[in-house]
């Protein structure tokens, strides 16, 4: 039998060894919980920087497609811009020179605000417009959907797989200023006089 002296030793030392295994508990979970708040940390600094790294790339391809479309604007309406004062110039004032006209400047403007707005600036505009009028906003919003749509669908020319060679795809093609409908129509350049 054991004495009493000695079940007590034992249950001193079984309350030392639960005393240390309860320490050891919380030191471990100190430990782990600091372990989880640094990675969660590195981690949050981390997402930070990828998402900073990401709004400086977009931002930048954002700054390029406008510009694109700005200078593309600007071409555009220039060329509308000839064809109003060509059709002018032959005498011919017609409703369509007219429209032309309109569309030459309406596009100035516009290339020139983006220009000048930038993505920031059309951005803004963009959410005082569906602030203040949502109907036009919306109305908008599915037009544009629509014609980026169809653009998308039929974007490009057809390539066929294969071509025999010396083919029409294959020609190079004509300076489409100097070039005649009837003559775009038809793929074959016309009989000019002195030609």
């Amino acid at each position: 039998m054991e004495t009493p002296n000695a079940a007590t030793k034992a249950q001193e030392q079984a309350h030392e060894f639960a005393g240390h295994s309860v320490e050891a508990a919380a030191t471990v979970s100190d430990t782990a919980m600091e372990e989880a708040r640094r990675v969660t940390g590195e981690l949050s600094s981390q997402v930070d920087s990828l998402l900073t790294q990401a709004r400086t790339q977009l931002g930048a391809e954002v700054d390029f497609q406008m510009s694109r479309i700005a200078k593309n604007l600007h071409l555009l309406s220039r060329e509308l811009e000839h064809m109003s004062m060509a059709s002018r110039d032959s005498g011919a004032d017609s409703a369509a020179g007219v429209l032309v006209e309109r569309f030459a400047a309406h596009g100035e403007e516009v290339a020139s605000y983006l220009d000048q707005a930038g993505p920031d600036g059309l951005f803004n505009d963009t959410k005082e417009l569906a602030r203040r009028r949502p109907a036009a906003f919306l109305i908008g919003a599915g037009a544009l959907g629509f014609v980026t749509t169809r653009l998308a669908k039929h974007g490009g020319p057809k390539q066929p797989e294969s071509a025999p060679a010396g083919s029409a795809s294959q020609r190079p093609s004509p300076d489409v200023a100097s070039t005649s409908s009837a003559e775009l129509a038809s793929g074959e350049p016309l009989r000019r006089e002195g030609s």
